[in-house]
């Protein structure tokens, strides 16, 4: 996620829990979300975050974790090279 623009990969289809196929999707929403959690945990290295949107539109946290996400390849595919800078 840029900072400057706040992009983030929507999971547009799974296979066996793991992302093939996802688009950008821009929303302050999440930006403002990953400070709080880094600010709150202050977690190190390469981490995400996914939340769903309920019926109110609120979004809901359902995960943070410590890894690369599934969805690197889409962030590599747009020159971010996510392992170099973690």
């Amino acid at each position: 996620m840029s900072e400057n623009n706040s992009i983030v990969s929507k999971r547009n289809r799974i296979s066996n829990g793991i992302s093939v196929n996802a688009i950008e999707v821009k929303d302050e929403r999440f930006l403002k979300l990953a400070k709080k959690i880094n600010k709150t945990i202050q977690l190190n290295g390469a981490w995400f975050f996914q939340v769903k949107e309920n019926k109110e539109k609120e979004l809901v946290l359902l995960e943070i974790a410590t890894r690369i996400a599934g969805t690197m390849d889409y962030q590599r595919g747009k020159g971010v090279n996510l392992p170099l800078l973690s």
